[in-house]
Formats: C-alpha cells, structure tokens, sequence
C-alpha cells in the first residue's frame, strides 16, 4: 500500500508497483503537496501507466508551444490571446532555454522577486498561476514528476475599495443623463450587466412577458464562463427598455444602437465624463455600476448565493468581497445585537436578589 512519510523536514513516498517496492523524496516540505503527489502515483499505477524512468528532457520554450497549442482549442481567442501575450512577453524569456526538469521552486521564487520590482502583486500573481497551469498539464503530459510552482506562495495584494454609487447618486445621473444612454446606464445598474454583456444585448435577449433578461452566449462570443444565467427585470427597467424598443427603427438585434443605427461598442467614457460634471458627484466608470447593482442587493439584504448568481459569478468568493461594503447595514446589525445584549442584561437583573445576593429563583411553568 502506498504512502507518505517524512525524514526531518522533506517527505517521501513508499509504495509498490509490479512487484517491486520504491521509495523517493518528494523534495517537499508541505505535506498537501505531498499527499497531492501521492494520490498521482495511485492513480498512475491503477492506470498502469507510472514511469519511473526519466521524464523526457523538453526546453521550457518548446513545451510552452506545446502549451499554448493545446489552450487555444480549449478556450475562447480572447482568453488564448491573453495567455499567448503574457507567455512571449514574460514568461518565455525568462525560462526560455531551461529544460522543464530544471526549474525549481528557487528560480521561480527568483522569477517572482525579479517581476514583483516591475509591475503590481496582482499581475505577479497572475504570472505565477499560469506557470502552475502549465506544469499541472506538463505532469499529466508525463514531461514533469512534480510542480515546483505549488511550492511558491502568491504575492498578498492589498484589496482596494470600489466605487458604488448611492441612490441620491443615481438619480442626480438619471436627471442629467442624455437621452441615447440613459436606457444604457440604467439597464447597467439594475442588472449588473459586464460591460461586454450590455453591448452584445439583444432583442431576443430580452423576455418582455417573462420580465427577465438572458445572458447567453452568441456565435462570436459568449459569457465570461460560458455559462446562461437569467436575470428578472425590474418595473423602472422593463418600461425604459419598452421605450427604446418603440423608438427604434430595428425590433432585432442589437439593442444599444447610436443615433446612425450602428451599436454602442465602448465604454462611453466621453459620456460618463460629462454626467460626472453635471450630476456634481464622484467620479465612476461602467463597472461601477455593476458594482452598485451588487451593493444595494446586498444593503436590502439579499443572500450571497443569489447575488454571485445573479451577477454570473463562477467562485462564490469573488461575490464576497460585497458582504462588508454597506457600512451603514452593518451598524443596523450591531445595534440589534446591542438590544439583544440590553434585554439579556435587563432579565438576568431582575432574577437577582440583591438582599440574598443571588440569584432569585425561576417562576414554576
């Protein structure tokens, strides 16, 4: 039977394969890793495809081809443009002429220092994750035994407070917003459309009778996790897109169109700029919105699960950055406790006899 063990800091592994007994070291201290290592092995003997021979000697350069081959058929081209760019320009270079087998966690603790002096924590991060992806797939590819990325901790990223806007904030951009996109911007904060959601709209996309929008993918695109999720309408909502559907010349295809009939495609920075001025408040972009639209689900009290849905969330702890961002509901809550406290402290005083100095005794029920 297979198993783990450790010799002062590193762990092994001990188990059988054709009848022979083999013990390694791992060359690890975490023991998850160690266990991660162990489950491969069972697996690859119950497979019956373990090597215990030397893996083959690829150059980090040639295999991240191999890579970057294989991810651009299982993803959409903007998610395989991003990974192609961030390989050429940092990655590569860097571990270009190493074979595979010779990267450590040392040299990508050295990587990781060196790109932290460059550019943020979060876009390290970013770096290193792709790296492990990599080698995740070299070791089911049978090019790696192990991934030394696993050993390497992310860089802590400071979480920055976002932009929400408050509802004397929306109507001031309501009252000053331009005829052409305020249909855009309220459709933005009473949906939390992305960006790319609410220009890719559609008519057929909008359920009139259901009161409902569907987020679904289209033939040049699709969701950000491939996902369709429905979102209800509000009545503000329902009759502002009615409105648009009358005065438009075209009842298919794209909703948002310019005053030529061609679709929004950007951000409407130019726009945004303006309603800031005239509306007299903070300053925000189009994610802001979507932003406001979690918040104020979250301030009446909606439970995260139906806000992560809702907003087409894969990782629920994504969503959870917006359970603490309503100050207010979070004095509301402590001030229940405080009342709660009060009447406990009230009851256990009136069961106190202050002659005796204990406590009186609990009425008969």
């Amino acid at each position: 039977m297979s198993r783990i063990f450790r010799r002062g800091k590193t762990w092994y592994v001990d188990f059988e394969y054709k009848g022979k007994r083999y013990r390694k070291s791992l060359s690890t201290r975490s023991k998850q890793i160690a266990e991660l290592a162990l489950k491969d092995i069972d697996v690859k003997i119950a497979r019956d495809r373990l090597d215990l021979g030397p893996v083959e000697k690829i150059r980090f350069d040639d295999f991240a081809r191999k890579f970057l081959d294989w991810y651009e058929v299982q993803n959409s081209v903007r998610s395989y443009e991003d990974y192609r760019n961030l390989f050429n320009s940092t990655i590569i270079p860097h571990f270009g002429q190493c074979k595979l087998t010779d990267i450590s966690v040392e040299m990508i603790e050295d990587y990781k220092r060196a790109r932290s002096n460059c550019v943020s924590a979060s876009t390290v991060n970013k770096e290193l994750v792709a790296l492990r992806h990599l080698m995740n797939k070299a070791i089911l590819w049978d090019y790696l035994q192990r991934n030394p990325g696993l050993e390497v901790d992310k860089l802590r990223v400071k979480q920055r407070k976002f932009r929400f806007l408050t509802l004397q904030e929306i109507e001031n951009v309501v009252s000053v917003c331009p005829p052409y996109a305020k249909p855009i911007l309220l459709t933005a904060v009473h949906t939390g459309l992305r960006k790319s959601e609410l220009f890719r709209l559609e008519w057929d996309d909008v359920d009139f009778e259901r009161k409902l929008i569907v987020v679904s993918n289209k033939d040049d695109a699709h969701t950000k996790n491939y996902k369709i999720r429905e979102i209800p309408i509000t009545s503000q909502l329902l009759a502002e897109l009615k409105k648009v559907k009358d005065e438009s010349p075209s009842k298919s295809g794209i909703v948002f169109r310019k005053s030529d009939g061609s679709p929004h495609m950007g951000g409407l920075r130019k726009t945004l700029l303006r309603i800031i001025k005239n509306a007299g408040i903070e300053s925000f972009t189009l994610h802001d919105l979507r932003h406001t639209f979690a918040s104020h689900l979250v301030m009446e009290g909606v439970d995260i699960p139906t806000v992560q849905k809702l907003l087409g969330h894969s990782n629920i702890a994504t969503t959870m950055i917006y359970a603490h961002l309503a100050p207010g509901h979070l004095r509301s809550a402590m001030d229940r406790l405080g009342r709660r406290f009060e009447a406990q402290s009230i009851s256990a005083a009136d069961s106190f006899d202050p002659q005796s100095g204990s406590s009186k005794p609990w009425p008969k029920t």
